[in-house]
């Protein structure tokens, strides 16, 4: 049988972690608080060691009361990752993904819907229920405004998706004929539409008026309006238009559930061609 090690020498070697631990602790004290970023930490993963209570450093069995605390770059970069994770699920496609307010090319068209989007994205909160209905031209800017606005809110610690509705239809017509157990069900991408947080709908109206399409649309829009979630509608087509499109009784929620807002501009694109011509 192995030999066992005297009680001395665990007691020992207890006392020298814990003058270790609180040796570590004093350090990070004297340290942490002008520390310029976790390239420089010289603690694991930015988690100092922290005396719990420096006025009784000693407990009835002799241990040092030490714990670990993250400090604010860890924590910083842990929100970070959680913001860059929920835009990567956001549903952005990648052209659309370096939309932002700052990179917004303000013409004269556009100062009123810049204003108003930038507003409802710094007001947002948890008990926001309206949302927007974003109408210009093509190439007006109303996707980008759009997309800047989710962007925001997602920085601020909020969840929210982009959702283009004729791909969305599209997903919804090839779950009728599932080739793989793991591939969504028709339930499933039509639950997309219900998403809890701000949900900004691209493009609306823009399919063709088919009844199926027409059903679709309502449930999914019925089904926000009841529950009251925020949601961002973009489309070409003024609220009378839509309602030839896609009937009154879809229309009238989404008057009742967003603010207009109008994107007066000529399109971006050709107007860059322009200059670089």
């Amino acid at each position: 049988m192995g030999e066992t090690q005297a009680p001395e020498d665990t007691l020992e070697e207890h006392l020298a972690e814990e003058f270790d631990g609180l040796e570590k602790a004093m350090l990070a004290k004297e340290v942490c608080p002008s520390c310029p970023g976790l390239e420089h930490c010289k603690f694991s993963s930015g988690e100092r060691p922290v005396v719990k209570d420096e006025y009784g450093l000693w407990n009835s069995m002799g241990a040092v009361f030490i714990s670990r605390e993250s400090c604010h770059h860890a924590e910083h970069k842990r929100r970070l990752e959680s913001v860059e994770a929920q835009w990567d699920n956001s549903g952005v496609p990648k052209r659309f993904r370096g939309c932002r307010f700052g990179g917004f090319e303000r013409v004269r068209g556009t100062e009123q819907a810049f204003e108003s989007s930038r507003r409802y994205a710094e007001d947002f909160d948890h008990e926001t229920t309206k949302g927007l209905y974003f109408l210009g031209d093509v190439g007006s800017g109303k996707t980008h405004l759009s997309i800047s606005v989710l962007r925001h809110i997602i920085e601020q610690g909020h969840v929210g998706k982009f959702l283009m509705v004729p791909r969305w239809l599209d997903r919804i017509r090839s779950s009728f004929n599932r080739k793989y157990d793991d591939s969504p069900t028709t339930d499933e991408v039509a639950r997309e539409f219900l998403h809890r947080g701000l949900l900004v709908v691209d493009d609306i109206g823009s399919e063709n008026p088919s009844e199926w399409v027409r059903e679709q649309i309502f449930l999914g829009v019925d089904g926000r309006y009841t529950r009251m979630l925020p949601t961002i509608f973009t489309s070409n087509l003024s609220p009378e238009e839509l309602e030839s499109r896609l009937g009154k009784r879809t229309v009238s929620r989404i008057i009742e559930m967003c603010d207009g807002v109008l994107v007066k501009a000529d399109d971006y694109r050709k107007r860059r061609l322009g200059d670089s011509a």
